[in-house]
């Protein structure tokens, strides 16, 4: 494989800042669906709208003190006065307090990543945050997690969702997601994303299952995501779409260290960061693929050229010491590792095949 011109990758990491005085958790019953307004971009006006053990290097969650309260008469539950304040909130680098993490042979799988005992978790309905450095843990959560805050923590959690599982809206950052199980339950179609992120986030050791699409980061994002794991990634009738990370504008991105596998029928790319958008759309800038293990789509990687949008060519992509697997294909995507093209203004080196160690 030719190596892309090198590019050098600037990591300007954004801290937004907004400010909001309440926390309202509505609590309903845990049908899942929330939102109905994914369509085929998984932007809509109503998108607010399993268990595991700890592995060799996940770290102990903190008591945060936090307690979500009693249920009021009407199925809201008030913390306006303070009670979700403080806890460990995610900090502004996200790749600051990365700790050591797993080593190269220890990859995430379904022992080392999500949730805890779900056992000791306490069921909940849907969650909306707008109360600034709240702390959620230990939840079982039927339905939506929906962030309108900053510095929100969402720790050692299981949420289970027909729809949007998880969005951070626009205007708000620092979000940190710890010891996450996402997992669908009856996803409609491959169309339906399991979580948005509109701002910058830190995410740790996710364990995302059966979605057709997995995290889309949209316009304003930003942030880290390793050692996480993505697998059985399909909807309920089995189709799969972009069912890893799907990127749309975001800049200062890390991808490291997570085992990416993309299953279902007529999957089209376990990553992607297209130029193919809608002329008012823009392209993003500073991604970074480094050290993942990543089988399946009908191409892999869609990395951000497109010969017929020169315009649109996403800055200083870099793929590098990744592990493409066999897996489910030969060539690690049905028709290979590259969309045609899309790496020509990457740099792409130290790449092996997952299964033999030979370089790409």
């Amino acid at each position: 494989m030719g190596v892309g011109r090198s590019l050098l990758v600037g990591y300007g990491w954004m801290r937004t800042c907004a400010f909001a005085i309440a926390l309202a958790v509505s609590v309903s019953a845990c049908t899942g669906a929330v939102g109905s307004g994914h369509g085929t971009t998984g932007i809509g006006p109503d998108d607010t709208d399993t268990d595991g053990t700890h592995g060799p290097f996940r770290t102990p969650a903190p008591d945060s003190g936090v307690d979500l309260g009693t249920p009021t008469a009407d199925g809201s539950i008030d913390l306006s006065s303070g009670e979700g304040d403080g806890g460990d909130a995610a900090t502004t680098d996200p790749a600051a307090d990365g700790g050591t993490g797993p080593t190269t042979t220890d990859w995430p799988d379904a022992t080392n990543t999500g949730v805890g005992s779900v056992g000791a978790l306490e069921p909940s309905g849907s969650i909306v945050v707008s109360a600034n450095d709240t702390v959620i843990e230990n939840r079982d959560i039927g339905g939506s997690v929906t962030v309108r805050a900053n510095r929100v923590t969402l720790r050692n959690c299981r949420i289970r969702s027909a729809g949007l599982a998880v969005l951070l809206d626009t205007g708000f950052g620092d979000l940190l997601m710890e010891d996450v199980t996402i997992e669908g339950t009856n996803v409609p179609t491959r169309e339906v994303v399991a979580v948005t992120l509109r701002g910058m986030s830190t995410i740790r050791r996710l364990n995302i299952s059966k979605y057709g699409t997995g995290i889309r980061y949209d316009f304003g994002s930003t942030g880290l995501i390793e050692d996480s794991y993505f697998h059985d990634m399909h909807s309920i009738d089995g189709q799969a779409k972009d069912g890893g990370i799907h990127g749309f504008g975001t800049t200062n991105l890390v991808i490291r260290h997570n085992r990416m596998e993309l299953d279902g029928e007529y999957g089209k790319m376990v990553l992607k960061f297209p130029c193919d958008t809608p002329a008012s759309w823009t392209s993003g800038k500073n991604i970074t693929i480094e050290d993942n293990i990543i089988a399946g789509g009908a191409y892999a990687i869609a990395a951000g050229y497109c010969t017929s949008t020169p315009s649109k060519i996403w800055e200083n992509v870099v793929i590098k010491n990744n592990r493409f697997s066999t897996k489910f294909h030969p060539k690690c995507g049905e028709y290979g590792v590259f969309l045609p093209d899309s790496v020509n203004a990457a740099l792409v080196t130290g790449n092996v095949w997952h299964e033999t160690g030979l370089p790409y």
